[in-house]
């Protein structure tokens, strides 16, 4: 019961980063966000996860910023060691690679380029996802997803926070 419980909370907070190409209408994000809400379950069964936390930012709904030849959406964050953190992305009407969702880690010194850290790109209707633990102290980081402007599609992307269960008793 608990673990049902565990799934309900995870899909009623979860963070949201959206991409809409307006010349095209809206999308679907409903369909978008149930296959990744889906995908959030099973992943969270698979790890056997004893508490999770979801952290609620919302960044680009229903807008769009063009940068160049990309719509881009970002979110910053300050993420702590210890945490465990899941990154997913999904897209309708995309080609292979036209979106995608990095994760940068921001550098001490201003006139620094962030160092990308992870990257995952648009492939078919497969929602694609990497996990991430930051080793070091707190630190800035932002996500950032994009879009092909030339796409007629758009992506959507969720971030989840778990804490896995240890195998460790206590006596």
């Amino acid at each position: 019961m608990k673990k049902h419980k565990l799934i309900y909370q995870t899909v009623l907070l979860i963070t949201v980063l959206q991409v809409i190409n307006n010349t095209y209408g809206q999308c679907d994000f409903s369909a978008l966000r149930n296959k990744i809400l889906e995908r959030v379950k099973s992943d969270l069964v698979n790890q056997d996860s004893s508490k999770v936390t979801n952290i609620q930012l919302t960044a680009g709904t229903d807008q769009r910023k063009l940068r160049g030849d990309k719509y881009c959406d970002t979110l910053e964050l300050m993420l702590a060691p210890g945490r465990h953190f899941s990154f997913y992305l999904n897209a309708l009407d995309v080609k292979d690679g036209d979106a995608k969702l990095q994760l940068f880690r921001m550098d001490q010194f201003k006139n620094t380029k962030p160092t990308l850290l992870k990257e995952i790109k648009s492939m078919g209707i497969t929602v694609n996802s990497f996990d991430f633990s930051p080793s070091e102290g707190v630190e800035k980081y932002f996500l950032s997803l994009t879009l092909d402007k030339r796409s007629q599609g758009c992506c959507y992307s969720t971030m989840t926070q778990y804490m896995p269960k240890t195998s460790v008793l206590i006596k």
